[in-house]
């Protein structure tokens, strides 16, 4: 198993990494979605993986597209919707989902980030959870100091 976990890791050729996405270890297919060299098709298919880790390292993987990042705010794991935060190469579109996401552990993750438009930032600055409105808040107070 070493020997795949490494060879999922530092493949960059398209084919290894797409059979390698079909091993019967979630570990291996969590290595894969977050490799960089996987391609588009290999993280859709992987976007859908049973596993929660797997999932969690497309949504992490920078080079996934916006489109499934968007498929992944559905995701019944409030994890990977977190882990939908993360990064800076994200849309506001996202963030408009996320924002209204019905977990406050969720909306409080978006408040945090720092690249989030203005809009979406006021918007969770009136959630209905004292929790977000107060991180909201404070994220406002850095971005206009």
């Amino acid at each position: 198993m070493e020997e795949k976990c490494l060879l999922a890791k530092s493949s960059s050729g398209t084919e290894e990494l797409e059979l390698l996405a079909f091993d019967e270890k979630d570990v291996i297919r969590s290595i894969v979605a977050e490799n960089l060299a996987t391609n588009e098709a290999t993280l859709k298919k992987l976007s859908s993986d049973k596993a929660k880790r797997v999932r969690m390292e497309v949504a992490r993987n920078p080079n996934t597209s916006q489109e499934l990042l968007l498929e992944l705010a559905n995701d019944k794991e409030i994890d990977i919707r977190v882990a939908l935060t993360w990064g800076s190469k994200k849309e506001d579109k996202l963030y408009e989902i996320l924002a209204k996401d019905k977990d406050p552990f969720v909306r409080r993750a978006v408040a945090r980030q720092t690249n989030i438009s203005l809009e979406v930032l006021f918007f969770l600055m009136e959630d209905a959870d004292e929790s977000v409105r107060e991180t909201a808040i404070k994220l406002s107070k850095r971005k206009t100091s």
